[in-house]
């Protein structure tokens, strides 16, 4: 029998992949839920993998959230909505199209503890930056734009099966 040898990425290929695929597991399950067994497997990958990319199963949530975030507020940013219904509609779309808004909600949950709560913070901060245009059109705070984007992670992880495949 002939056996197929998988291709060895790249370290940044195979960091890249890690993170896109613990992005969907980590929305689904959150962090405690979660376990890099699950995700090196639908890597196909061996466990240990992802310890040469990420010290630790928080270190390597960090990074998937932080991504998560980042892409989130730059195309927050890109669709500069004008006001708060804008706002909820184009997050709406968001948590249709990936699971970056559950990811966000898994952070904010964690955030109650210790490792979790500088980023949770630096999260919230990033999304408020990114829609500083809606303040300048209506004093909302960071509080209503957070919540706003919180009710459209709700409904992500009400659809969460939908991030399995």
């Amino acid at each position: 029998m002939v056996t197929q040898r998988r291709r060895r990425l790249p370290a940044e290929e195979r960091r890249r992949q890690l993170v896109e695929v613990g992005g969907r597991i980590f929305a689904i399950h959150g962090f405690s839920r979660t376990g890099t067994a699950d995700i090196a497997r639908a890597c196909g990958i061996a466990e240990p993998t992802i310890y040469r990319h990420f010290t630790s199963k928080e270190e390597y949530f960090l990074a998937v959230a932080r991504e998560a975030v980042g892409r989130l507020c730059e195309r927050l940013k890109a669709a500069a909505p004008r006001d708060i219904e804008a706002l909820q509609a184009l997050l709406g779309e968001e948590a249709a199209q990936g699971p970056e808004l559950a990811i966000l909600g898994r952070l904010l949950h964690e955030g109650r503890e210790p490792p979790f709560r500088e980023a949770a913070e630096d999260a919230v901060k990033a999304i408020g930056d990114a829609v500083a245009s809606l303040r300048k059109m209506a004093p909302l705070g960071e509080a209503t734009v957070l919540a706003a984007a919180l009710r459209a992670a709700a409904g992500m992880l009400a659809g969460e099966e939908k991030w399995a495949a």
